[in-house]
């Protein structure tokens, strides 16, 4: 478990385990912040700069990884496994090839992406989630959540999310 920690490496990964990752910072610009194979991790209050991959084998249905009250930047890949979203701001995008029925994201803002999430299957839920400042919500065979459980286009009025600061205004 890393927790309360500043950590980096190029692709740092998780396979074939559990990891706890609680209130740490990942600088890894331009990489991945983690990356998890066929593995069940929790990511939960923390920030990162960078990526994250999570790839279950085909017939693991119990490879998850969840990502909760979170502030990413780099978007998140998800290859066959489970990934549960929540209370989190990711820029960048969620592409998801494959997921399975239990992949959730709620409660959280898509921000900064081509395209907010990318899948090749319907086989997931995105409900009372915002995009914000995406080139477009959906993509693949993905339809567009916008309008239907609570998903919303908006603003969500960060205080000053340029500078890292994700409280929200009134309003």
């Amino acid at each position: 478990a890393f927790v309360g920690q500043e950590w980096c490496r190029p692709c740092e990964r998780g396979a074939h385990g559990a990891a706890l990752v609680d209130r740490a910072t990942f600088d890894c610009h331009g990489g991945y912040a983690t990356s998890w194979y066929h593995s069940v991790g929790r990511v939960q209050r923390s920030t990162l700069d960078g990526a994250v991959y999570s790839e279950a084998e085909v017939d693991h249905y119990d490879d998850t990884v969840f990502l909760e009250n979170d502030v990413i930047s780099g978007g998140i890949g998800s290859m066959y496994g489970t990934l549960f979203v929540r209370n989190s701001v990711v820029a960048g995008g969620v592409s998801l090839t494959t997921a399975y029925a239990a992949t959730t994201i709620e409660s959280s803002v898509l921000r900064d992406a081509t395209c907010a999430v990318t899948a090749d299957s319907a086989d997931f839920v995105v409900r009372n989630t915002l995009f914000w400042n995406d080139t477009a919500n959906a993509c693949g065979t993905f339809l567009d959540p916008v309008g239907t459980n609570d998903d919303a286009a908006a603003d969500p009025l960060f205080t000053d999310a340029a500078h890292g600061d994700f409280t929200l205004q009134p309003g």
